[in-house]
């Protein structure tokens, strides 16, 4: 009779644990290994166990890395990334375009993060064995959800779902300042990544331009592309946009003689924007748009133009 009653004890806890775990009241296992996701190339990869040792090919990926919640996590990391502090510190593994692939081996890391124009470097560490996941980061959206798959393959779920609701609220808050604008009111912008050389459609700039309420006049190009002063000349920018930190692209556009006659310098609106900031699709999107949507409507976000 006890065993009886034992074992009706027993099933009954199996039967609550049961309901607690399929109604999501449990939230001890977060995600479950092996694992296997599509990346932003649309190429099936295969995490056969939780990462433990992460290398980040690029610097975008490794403030990824770090914003969830796993930085300790990081073996290696790309020789031009600054944020944050301490990624600093940890091994270089080469250039974005000239990595170090027996170093990054020699590491023996059991995942890595790409991005798109690394395909041939891809390639070469796949067949050696490693798992890299490539991030595609074309717009606003595509870096949310390169976050949200970071977070799901490291098994960062907490952390990962808190930061991209901060990023989406301030996203949200922009959008909202701009969202009753006729097409009219929208300044036309120029980004110049550098002197003659733009961001067309299908690309994160664009989609800085278009979430910030205004209007690229290089939709017609895709990606970044070169483009001829007549052409900006032409369809007359109000707002002139330039990354700095790499090239002169600010300084070009107004030591420019030919471009004096657009509006944007005839009234003063040509701005700077921090490569670091506005160029690296990570975390920091949030903060990217912000400075966009400030140089587009300052007095919308209490910038003083003068």
């Amino acid at each position: 009779m006890k065993i009886q009653k034992f074992t009706l004890l027993v099933l009954c806890v199996l039967t609550l644990v049961s309901t607690l775990v399929f109604s999501g009241c449990v939230k001890e296992i977060k995600y479950a290994y092996p694992m296997t996701i599509v990346d932003g190339l649309g190429r099936t990869i295969s995490i056969p166990d939780r990462p433990e040792r992460i290398v980040c090919l690029t610097p975008s990926s490794a403030e990824i890395v770090f914003a969830v919640g796993a930085g300790s996590k990081v073996v290696a990391v790309s020789e031009y990334t600054k944020y944050p502090e301490e990624a600093q510190k940890i091994t270089k593994i080469g250039s974005y375009a000239s990595l170090d692939v027996e170093k990054i081996t020699a590491l023996e890391p059991d995942l890595l993060f790409a991005d798109p124009y690394q395909e041939l470097a891809v390639e070469r560490l796949e067949k050696l064995g490693l798992a890299v996941i490539v991030l595609n980061h074309k717009n606003i959206e595509q870096i949310l959800s390169n976050i949200a798959l970071v977070g799901k393959v490291i098994g960062q779920e907490e952390e990962t779902a808190s930061l991209v609701q901060s990023i989406e609220a301030t996203i949200e808050t922009i959008v909202a300042k701009t969202a009753n604008l006729t097409e009219a009111e929208k300044p036309k912008v120029l980004y110049l990544y550098e002197p003659e050389w733009v961001a067309g459609s299908r690309t994160l700039a664009n989609s800085y331009i278009q979430k910030a309420g205004g209007i690229n006049i290089a939709t017609d190009l895709e990606g970044s592309k070169p483009i001829t002063l007549e052409v900006i000349i032409e369809r007359n920018p109000d707002v002139i946009l330039g990354v700095v930190g790499y090239v002169p692209t600010v300084d070009w556009a107004l030591s420019e003689l030919r471009l004096r006659q657009v509006n944007a310098l005839k009234n003063n609106r040509v701005y700077p924007l921090d490569a670091d900031t506005v160029d690296c699709p990570g975390p920091r999107v949030g903060v990217a748009l912000e400075l966009v949507a400030k140089c587009l409507y300052p007095e919308l976000f209490g910038v003083d133009n003068e």
